[in-house]
């Protein structure tokens, strides 16, 4: 009786999880992300302006020539993507090759990636003898947030002697009527711009359950085995093919129908996110309910399918 009850604890033991402590190296992987998204989208918002200004071209110059680099970098970062990240390249590293006596090679896969990050640094280091170095004044966004603050306290002493029609007016005398209607049209677009972290926090569970829901399903489609780290290459190709439709074929269908103005379109792509969790939901409980490994890979192109759509009308209509 006492080894039958020794064996039953010594079950429960093994099957409780390990509990590991969080890996801190993880914040070196989103320092990382925020320098590089932060030196790329930095230095775009600020290109067309140092193209007419310092350059000397005309605004049909600079919009010629700055339309022409950001298809060029987004064209490399498809051509890059299909090549490298999202459709062959790392996770064949990942699964076909072994290393460390493991069945699998995650620091190659990671290490190619991480080299190609150097090089693209080293690139820009080797131009700095050639770069101004000027001094910037007060970021605008610390502006609008002492032009906030102002207000509100101003509002909370004079609102009974010196009433305004609206709150920001309250900061007028000290920061100028300029930056007070820049404010007001800030937080404007900051209304519309709400519902947008709720949509890509959804959209970025691509990158992670949907991938796990994969590791789960049969990758074999007769001539191929997918693996599940590559069927995300249908988002980037569903978007060069849906983009030129859409624009061509259902937007005018659209307004002929009473549904062509951008908050509808965004509407419309909230609601078709939506239906492709949905269709995830249901296919997770199909694998569940089925043998392992089962379930064919090709069963997510649909909610794939439908999310891109809904990132296009809702994502490309925002922007």
């Amino acid at each position: 009786m006492d080894n039958a009850q020794e064996q039953t604890v010594n079950d429960i033991n093994e099957s409780k999880p390990l509990k590991l402590p969080y890996p801190k190296r993880i914040f070196l992987i989103i320092g990382n992300e925020f320098c590089e998204r932060f030196n790329f989208y930095g230095m775009l918002t600020i290109l067309p302006l140092f193209i007419k200004d310092k350059l000397g071209y005309t605004e049909n110059g600079a919009t010629i020539l700055y339309h022409t680099f950001t298809m060029m970098v987004y064209s490399m970062c498809v051509f890059g993507a299909i090549i490298s990240d999202t459709c062959t390249l790392t996770p064949i590293l990942r699964a076909d090759v072994h290393c460390f006596g493991e069945n699998d090679c995650y620091s190659l896969a990671f290490g190619v990636p991480a080299i190609l990050m150097i090089i693209a640094i080293l690139m820009f280091v080797c131009g700095k003898s050639s770069y101004t170095y000027v001094e910037v004044s007060e970021n605008m966004i610390i502006k609008m947030y002492k032009c906030i603050k102002h207000a509100i306290s101003t509002r909370r002493c004079a609102r009974e002697t010196n009433p305004r029609k609206n709150l920001l007016d309250y900061s007028i005398n000290r920061f100028g009527t300029q930056l007070v209607i820049d404010t007001r049209r800030m937080l404007n677009i900051l209304v519309l711009l709400l519902p947008f972290p709720f949509f890509e926090a959804l959209f970025m569970q691509t990158g992670s359950r949907w991938i796990f829901q994969a590791a789960k399903m049969n990758g074999d489609i007769g001539f191929y085995t997918i693996k599940p780290d590559q069927i995300g290459v249908l988002e980037s190709f569903s978007w060069l093919i849906l983009i030129p439709i859409f624009d061509g074929i259902l937007y005018p269908i659209l307004s002929k129908i009473g549904l062509g103005r951008p908050l509808q379109r965004i509407g419309l792509g909230g609601v078709l996110a939506g239906i492709s969790f949905l269709l995830s939901a249901g296919l997770q409980f199909w694998i569940e309910s089925s043998p392992k490994n089962s379930v064919n890979i090709l069963w997510q192109v649909p909610q794939y399918v439908l999310l891109s759509m809904g990132q296009v009308m809702y994502s490309v209509t925002e922007t």
